[in-house]
């Protein structure tokens, strides 16, 4: 049943006088014709039936309650379960009344007609649409969605039916509704969901992925069409909630994405639009790092204005994510990256002080190590392969790695990141392997050098604090009463107490010594890098019966040496000259060690640029 009866009295009063005048003539007929007996008896069958069945049934409907006892009652045009009986009546001019036999639900096991699916799109293109739905409506809609979307006959009988304005006012109030529960939520950050909210939030997201997949059947029937134009006038969380039910490509749903966010970002700019609750991107940007080369389509599409991709969330660290996973050399192109690094790094560096920014992110420092370290060499050297960008572009980027110690040591952190680019093995030509070990030599010289470059800067500050100190303490003694020699000689008390300090070793370290350990250190470890990379390979050229066995074995370092490097360097050129190696076998090996050793033009160069060396 439907829960309501409908219903023509005048209709049912002109059947039972068509009945009356039936019997009237089929009485009034007559014939004698012997061949006329069976249809003779035939009309006296039919008149029988008339006046001893179906006239009384009539006369019986005249009296009934559902004619002169049940209030009329009106189907509301916002009733989506009964929208059907609605359409019906109307066209027809019934009038109804509520049968409390019905229940008015929609079973799993009912099955819909096309012309049902018709009146459930008509009806939400207008007031069901428009109008909050009940609990109740809501299951009721899922329940038929879901057969719906296994049908193409009634997918086909929906769409038409259901208008785009069906389609945005519904999304609309059900993204809106999922915004107030996120809101509520925030609002009250020490309460837990109630199994109602709970079951309030599955209908909604069980509605969206329904819709969803009756555009995806669609599309299976109809590969050109494009679903994407249905979130054209939705606002940006609606057209989300739907979008990632859609089922898009990478492509698409990263071009979906910042439409959409860009249209949010738009109305963010004029807060009397602003609709508290999770933002359009919380949930498209886990669509994109849940679509295979989806993240990277996204951050391409934004290289012109990264902060749809950095800005767009309630959460920076979803965004990080996105970022991080778009620009992953794993996911990216070296030409992609050649693009996108350079405008993500320089928008970082100008958000560290932008105040205009949307959102107060405390690691963007952190963030620009942690997305510069697998493309750290071509961010910070000139070279064939580095990546376009000014001298000051670049040593801001280190520089301002070196000035915040949570990014250095997330970088120095980072090391299989950082590395991850670069070859895993020795090619075997010469010049490429001389070429793969230079990156390496380069790499090492960089992060060595920003490391440095740290320890001497807090050493400096160290010993500006210690000058400041001694300053104010100089001050404050001026600042006694005249009395004997102070009037004479003020401060020089001061003066002797900070050198007897600092003879004894109170105060902090010297920039100087600090620079030049730090130099030695780097001296020591690129030596120490060079003498490995000449083992390895000379076990390699062993093995492959290039250097006879017996062979004496290149020297290691001295790490106890005044001059590390130099004392490598000098007994490897004697051990070279002694091994009885062929002249391609020695070229070979002091390619391989001049190329990682701190002598390295590499080494010098990023030891210049940070060190002042």
């Amino acid at each position: 049943m439907s829960g309501f009866c409908g219903y023509d009295v005048t209709l049912v009063g002109g059947l039972r006088a068509a009945m009356a005048r039936a019997v009237d003539e089929l009485d009034a007929l007559r014939c004698s014709d012997v061949e006329a007996v069976a249809a003779m008896r035939s009309i006296a069958t039919a008149r029988s039936t008339l006046r001893d069945t179906w006239l009384p049934f009539a006369t019986s409907l005249l009296s009934c309650r559902a004619m002169d006892g049940y209030q009329p009652a009106a189907i509301a045009p916002g009733d989506l379960i009964n929208s059907w009986i609605r359409l019906t009546s109307t066209e027809r001019g019934w009038r109804t009344a509520t049968d409390a036999s019905g229940t008015g639900a929609l079973s799993a096991g009912t099955a819909l007609t096309v012309e049902q699916v018709r009146a459930i799109g008509d009806a939400l293109s207008g007031a069901a649409g428009d109008e909050r739905l009940t609990d109740t409506e809501l299951d009721w809609l899922a329940t038929a969605l879901e057969q719906i979307a296994m049908r193409p006959a009634l997918v086909a009988a929906l769409l038409p039916a259901m208008t785009t304005v069906g389609w945005t006012n519904l999304c609309n109030q059900l993204g809106a509704a999922k915004q107030r529960m996120a809101t509520a939520a925030l609002v009250a950050r020490d309460h837990d969901a109630t199994a109602e909210e709970q079951a309030d939030r599955v209908r909604i997201d069980g509605v969206f992925a329904r819709l969803g997949g009756i555009v995806v059947a669609n599309r299976a029937v109809h590969p050109r069409s494009d679903a994407t134009l249905l979130l054209t006038d939705m606002t940006p969380y609606a057209a989300a909630a739907l979008a990632v039910a859609l089922d898009l490509d990478a492509d698409a749903l990263a071009a979906t994405t910042r439409r959409v966010v860009e249209r949010e970002r738009e109305l963010i700019d004029h807060p009397v639009e602003l609709v508290l609750g999770p933002r359009a991107a919380d949930l498209l940007f886990g669509a994109l790092l849940s679509t295979p080369g989806a993240a990277t389509a996204y951050v391409m599409l934004t290289v012109d204005a990264p902060q749809l991709a950095m800005e767009a969330t309630d959460d920076p660290g979803l965004a990080h994510l996105l970022v991080r996973t778009g620009t992953d050399p794993a996911n990216m192109t070296p030409a992609q990256a050649a693009i996108a690094m350079p405008a993500i790094a320089r928008w970082l560096l100008d958000a560290r002080t932008r105040s205009s920014s949307l959102m107060y992110d405390p690691e963007l420092t952190v963030t620009l190590a942690d997305l510069a370290a697998p493309h750290l060499l071509q961010l910070v050297t000139s070279g064939t392969d580095s990546y376009e960008l000014s001298d000051s572009d670049r040593r801001a980027i280190q520089t301002a790695i070196i000035g915040d110690g949570a990014a250095l040591d997330h970088l120095l952190s980072e090391r299989d990141r950082v590395l991850g680019h670069l070859a895993a093995g020795l090619p075997v030509d010469p010049t490429e392997r001389v070429a793969a070990l230079g990156d390496l030599a380069a790499l090492l010289a960089v992060v060595d050098s920003m490391r440095t470059a740290a320890r001497i800067r807090t050493a400096e500050q160290d010993q500006a604090e210690w000058d400041l100190a001694w300053d104010l303490l100089d001050k404050a003694v001026g600042l006694i009463p005249a009395e004997g020699l102070w009037s004479v000689v003020p401060g020089a008390a001061v003066t002797v107490l900070r050198t007897g300090l600092e003879a004894a070793g109170v105060g902090p370290e010297s920039v100087g010594e600090v620079r030049a350990a730090a130099l030695g250190s780097f001296d020591t470890m690129t030596t120490i890098a060079a003498a490995t990379v000449v083992c390895a390979r000379f076990d390699q050229l062993v093995v492959a019966g290039r250097i006879a066995p017996g062979t004496p074995l290149p020297p290691v370092p001295d790490v106890e040496a005044d001059d590390v490097g130099q004392d490598y360097r000098d007994r490897f050129t004697t051990w070279l000259g002694t091994s009885g190696l062929d002249d391609d076998i020695m070229t070979d090996l002091h390619d391989v060690k001049q190329t990682i050793a701190s002598d390295h033009e590499s080494a010098r160069n990023a030891n210049d640029a940070l060190l002042g060396g």
